[in-house]
């Protein structure tokens, strides 16, 4: 089953994740991206994913450099040049970490609508 966009599945109960959609949707000029908050999707509720138009799922490290890399300039081409394996492997013990205390982390960022 294929899609006409690629879907980016976050965790909007989270400031920092939703600051991400938002930056992520801002550097969207192709329109090629759909967002859907893990509350709607269980199976993502431990990280960011990503289906691809295909409807391939991808989750974690992966899945947050190959969203970035749908974005403009520079940052999404080193995202796109990231997110191949082998070189995407060196990232997920960060990710990992951050993951497992974004709810820590999150204290440290003001809510925009409070």
């Amino acid at each position: 089953m294929g899609f006409s966009k690629s879907k980016v599945i976050y965790d909007d109960d989270c400031r920092i994740c939703s600051n991400f959609k938002d930056w992520l949707e801002s550097r969207d000029e192709h329109g090629q991206l759909e967002f859907e908050g893990s509350g709607e999707n269980a199976r993502f509720s431990s990280g960011l994913g990503f289906i691809d138009t295909g409807g391939k799922e991808i989750v974690g490290t992966r899945a947050v450099l190959i969203a970035i890399g749908q974005t403009k300039g520079l940052i999404g081409l080193s995202a796109r040049i990231m997110s191949v394996w082998p070189l995407y492997l060196c990232l997920i013990p960060f990710y990992r970490l951050f993951a497992a205390n974004r709810k820590k982390i999150n204290t440290f960022f003001s809510n925009k609508n409070e």
